[in-house]
């Protein structure tokens, strides 16, 4: 009888247990380490931070999506990822990666005021994709059932049906609806880099978020410094933001 693929082995594991979530097969062991142990820390991540994996995640990038500072589409950016790529990949290894700006825009809110919108550079917004598709892994894990916001598989239709059975087979009498205002530029870089210490330990990945969170926005040809936040259009933004309201309001 010959060996069992590991991989074949861990997907039987999983599909075994309908609560795990995992993006592809490649991280499949992440996921279930997380999963079994809550506590962990996990210290080697960045090496699923791959060239194909940030192709993948450029792909998915909308061809009409807005350009960064930098005036490169995603066309073009996709067309030069063989040499542009590999020299973002050695220095987030080696913790010398600066995220660059981003071009701020505004757009109407249904209440007459505008929304401050950051828009990256694709080659960036590629990066931060495929980090928050890797970090998904583990604190999908974490998040709680009640949790719905910008997290993968899940939408409003879900959350309105939690909320359904809540009041009409759960009998709940009371709903509390909250609006934070200004979250995702509220947010405390300290607390929020201590809030991911207590499951990731990779000093790389560290590194590379606290980079994103410091990142600065340019705005009428003026680059300024960013000290609280995370950037709203980001694509790291969603997952950081529901990582923050975990800790400080479902744990």
């Amino acid at each position: 009888m010959g060996e069992q693929n590991p991989d074949t082995a861990m997907e039987k594991d999983v599909k075994s247990n309908d609560h795990i979530y995992y993006s592809d097969h490649k991280l499949i062991s992440v996921a279930l380490r997380a999963k079994e142990r809550p506590k962990e820390k996990f210290c080697n991540l960045l090496h699923h931070l791959t060239l194909e994996r940030v192709k993948t995640a450029i792909v998915k990038i909308a061809v009409s999506s807005g350009r960064g500072p930098d005036e490169l589409s995603r066309n073009l950016t996709r067309q030069h990822l063989d040499w542009l790529l590999p020299k973002e990949l050695d220095d987030i290894h080696k913790k010398k990666y600066e995220a660059p700006c981003s071009r701020r825009v505004y757009i109407p809110k249904a209440n007459g005021d505008k929304r401050p919108i950051a828009v990256g550079n694709i080659l960036d917004r590629g990066i931060q994709r495929a980090t928050a598709e890797i970090l998904n892994n583990v604190y999908e894990q974490d998040f709680l059932d009640c949790s719905f916001g910008f997290r993968p598989k899940r939408n409003c239709h879900q959350a309105l049906a939690t909320l359904n059975h809540a009041v009409m087979i759960e009998g709940k009498h009371y709903l509390l609806e909250v609006d934070i205002k200004n979250f995702f530029g509220a947010i405390n870089h300290e607390w929020m880099m201590a809030f991911l210490r207590h499951r990731i330990s990779d000093e790389r990945i560290l590194k590379l978020i606290e980079s994103w969170l410091k990142a600065g926005v340019m705005e009428n040809g003026v680059e300024m410094a960013n000290e609280t936040g995370t950037a709203q259009g980001g694509a790291i933004s969603p997952l950081l933001a529901n990582v923050y309201l975990h800790y400080v309001l479902d744990d």
